[in-house]
């Protein structure tokens, strides 16, 4: 064991000068996988392309891909990104390990060509960036490149996308909305004319279990084991609070297309 007194600040000092002097050897790069790097290559392309042109006001593609690249520091905060008068610098930890001219285009391709070799070249000096998933980066890049533009443009990751692609066009499932209270998994609607209000299905009933497993632990996981292919048959256990039973209904999904307009009358006003 090494111990360190009151003199121990002046030699830190004098080592850390002394590596600065003499620099770091480089890590071997880690390259990104190929299918990885073609697929985010799409990715970014497809991205500050859809920023460009579906802006409201005039973008360019510039000032939102380096906003972006910037963005690897929420990934690793020893990652710094800088842009000087011969081109883009990239920093890990105060060292520069990576310089590149700028495009000079305002091409999407260009720009996303940029993005993945920066966040190639710091998967090699960053374990943050070599263990991050592919969609942590999109995140960490697309929040990025909006965060200049208003509080109103953002990025829906994977799920998100799924879930709101979900809510436009539908998907396979029975037709109740719930809520987890306590760990208790409470139906709050039966959505009319559909597979659940056929099979007996009541708004306050707790679902206890989906095919024979309990259910999970969070909207997420639930939504995943009540959702499946229509005309696929599920196995719903519930307990109705209101006549102290538990029963198992056999339900088989539909297409659903969860309403989102309601309409009544009062006093013939619409």
């Amino acid at each position: 064991m090494v111990r360190f007194g009151a003199a121990a600040p002046v030699f830190a000092l004098a080592l850390a000068l002394a590596l600065a002097a003499c620099g770091t050897p480089p890590p071997a790069v880690t390259e990104m996988p190929k299918p990885h790097s073609v697929i985010a290559f799409d990715v970014f392309n497809t991205g500050y392309g859809a920023i460009k042109d579906k802006y409201i006001e005039a973008v360019e593609i510039r000032g939102i891909a380096i906003e972006g690249l910037k963005g690897f520091s929420t990934i690793d905060p020893a990652l710094a990104v800088r842009v000087a008068d011969d081109g883009i610098h990239m920093s890990h930890a105060g060292y520069e390990i990576y310089k590149r001219s700028l495009p000079t285009e305002n091409d999407p391709a260009a720009w996303a060509g940029l993005t993945v070799d920066l966040a190639t070249r710091a998967r090699a000096y960053s374990r943050e960036m070599n263990d991050a998933s592919a969609e942590k980066l999109y995140e960490a890049v697309f929040d990025g490149a909006l965060s200049e533009l208003d509080v109103f443009s953002r990025y829906a990751g994977a799920d998100e996308a799924r879930r709101n692609r979900a809510q436009r066009d539908g998907f396979g499932g029975i037709g109740i909305r719930f809520k987890i209270e306590a760990g208790i998994v409470r139906v709050t609607t039966v959505m009319p004319e559909t597979p659940a209000m056929s099979a007996g299905v009541k708004t306050g009933d707790r679902i206890a279990t989906i095919d024979g497993q309990p259910v999970g632990q969070g909207e997420p996981d639930i939504i995943r084991q009540l959702q499946g292919p229509p005309e696929s048959v599920v196995r719903v256990g519930l307990f109705r609070p209101d006549e102290e039973r538990s029963f198992e209904l056999t339900i088989t999904r539909q297409h659903i297309v969860p309403p989102t307009v309601s309409a009544r009358l009062d006093d013939d006003v619409l």
